[in-house]
């Protein structure tokens, strides 16, 4: 009897043991698996937010530029439609550009 008892007793050890190993391979595998897709996330999300920002910051250059020619062509006695010529900007956008430029 105490031969069964001992052999039940080794199996449940051993049912335990894979048991736990699981359990710690599943656990560790999860925080292995959090940590890579936290840094492959924050990584995708900086390239994102830098692209969009140059992408921002460039559209405001190319803005700042254009109003700054407009200005001075306008300020050296051109009229409307010829800077619209030139600039390839259309009249209505160069007087938009003058317009805001007097304010």
């Amino acid at each position: 009897m105490a031969y069964l008892e001992a052999r039940e007793k080794f199996r449940r050890d051993v049912v335990a043991e894979k048991a736990y190993a699981r359990d710690e391979g599943l656990a560790e595998g999860l925080a292995e698996g959090l940590a890579e897709g936290l840094a492959e996330g924050l990584a995708e999300g900086l390239a994102e937010g830098l692209e969009a920002g140059l992408e921002a910051g460039l559209v405001k250059g190319l803005a700042k530029g254009k109003a700054e020619i407009v200005n001075s062509m306008h300020s050296e006695g051109l009229d409307v439609e010829t800077i619209s010529r030139f600039t390839k900007i259309t009249e209505t956008e160069v007087q938009q550009i003058i317009d805001k430029s007097a304010k």
